[in-house]
């Protein structure tokens, strides 16, 4: 029957791969959001023979919101990509530190709960770093809707007037 010790082991080494799937979930959010601006910002060049039309025919405002969503999709861009940054994070100890657990003085409990010490302190760091990026893709998605709202606007504009 596995110890305390074991089961603590188990649990935090879970724990630790748990946090490292987020940093991939949220790294490929981040992606998606990046991906998504492009496209999206390609939309209007791609209607810009209408929404030429349009600016003689309507008072510039289809240029106005186009150009406005343009401005916020730009301003989304940039927390997608400051979310795409790995840096920050904690990784495992060196080489040199991990052997020194094998030593002939540290008892294997001792060396055990070092281990477990070690999954739990990198796990918290990087949960407080993925905290702190998924607020950042939280903000870009926000901008992101608010300049697809706008440029959808500027459309609704067009076929209306």
């Amino acid at each position: 029957m596995p110890g305390s010790l074991d089961v603590l082991m188990t649990v935090s080494s879970e724990a630790l791969r748990a946090e490292s799937e987020i940093i991939d979930r949220l790294t490929a959010r981040a992606e998606k959001y990046v991906a998504a601006i492009g496209v999206i910002l390609a939309f209007p060049l791609v209607e810009q023979k209408k929404l030429a039309a349009a600016v003689s025919t309507t008072h510039n405002i289809p240029t106005l919101l186009v150009s406005t969503g343009a401005v916020v999709l730009l301003l989304g861009l940039f927390p997608a990509l400051y979310g795409m940054r790995l840096r920050n994070f904690a990784s495992y100890p060196s080489t040199d530190a991990l052997w020194a657990l094998d030593s002939k003085t540290v008892s294997p409990d001792d060396a055990k709960r070092s281990v477990v010490k070690m999954y739990l302190e990198i796990r918290d760091r990087n949960r407080l770093v993925n905290k702190k990026r998924a607020r950042v893709l939280a903000s870009s998605g926000v901008l992101i809707l608010v300049g697809v709202f706008f440029i959808i606007s500027a459309q609704v504009w067009m076929k209306i007037w």
